[in-house]
């Protein structure tokens, strides 16, 4: 199942009202429906005795599997190119120091080998506007050749390297917030309309820095219910 979503920027959502729970995450990206979907799935196939596919499916929201990731800064002007690398491992190590395992990453040497593509460009355009970036992902439970299921989850990402005005540079604070956000597409959270956390919109004043209370008890709460059933899935299977 593909999906995209978009990073906004503060100043362009200035009128759209804030809201205040965990529920908040209600964004137009939807990522969060796809996460329960896949959670009922393997439900469903714990509860039919399609073991197999059921262990599949919490994998796809667990993510404990290394994703394969490559940074393409070839459009990147040669005094942002480290930065720009910066701000995506600041951002890896965000998640993995609010959520240990959060993401487990291994480094490629070419796009043609990655799970995860992070595309750094001056400008980031979708549907129009300007955004300071963008996740395209896709999850997906496929057959290998023996016939063993298991998830496949693919992304590639946009993350824009000048500001809205295009007359600076976005600084290492702005793209660590917005590859963090982009992050967290990736591992299961919806847009938030609630500026200061990690989902919410870009401040270009002040971004953030950190997960919300909102933002880390969602990720947690889902990851409890797939383990759950990862467990169950595995003890039935052992019990055959």
């Amino acid at each position: 199942m593909a999906f995209g979503s978009k990073l906004g920027f503060l100043s362009l959502l200035a009128g759209i009202a804030a809201f205040g729970s965990a529920s908040d995450f209600s964004g137009s990206s939807r990522v969060m429906d796809v996460m329960r979907a896949h959670l009922d799935r393997a439900q469903a196939c714990f509860e039919s005795g399609n073991l197999d596919a059921a262990l599949a499916y919490t994998d796809s929201v667990i993510m404990d599997h290394p994703e394969r990731i490559y940074i393409d800064t070839t459009r990147t002007c040669k005094k942002q190119k480290s930065v720009a690398e910066q701000a995506w491992r600041e951002a890896v190590q965000l998640w993995q120091d609010s959520l240990p395992s959060a993401i487990n990453v291994v480094y490629v040497d070419s796009a043609e080998k990655a799970d995860v593509v992070i595309n750094f460009n001056p400008d980031v355009i979708s549907e129009g506007m300007n955004v300071a970036g963008n996740i395209q992902w896709r999850r997906a439970i496929v057959a290998d050749t023996s016939g063993h299921m298991q998830s496949s989850v693919t992304a590639t990402i946009q993350v824009r390297t000048s500001d809205p005005s295009g007359r600076k540079e976005m600084s290492l604070e702005l793209m660590r917030h917005t590859c963090a956000h982009e992050i967290g597409h990736l591992l299961g959270l919806s847009d938030s309309y609630r500026s200061g956390g990690i989902m919410g919109p870009l401040d270009l004043q002040a971004p953030a820095t950190k997960l919300s209370g909102e933002e880390l008890s969602a990720m947690r709460n889902m990851r409890d219910e797939a383990r759950k059933l990862r467990l169950m899935a595995s003890l039935a299977s052992i019990r055959r």
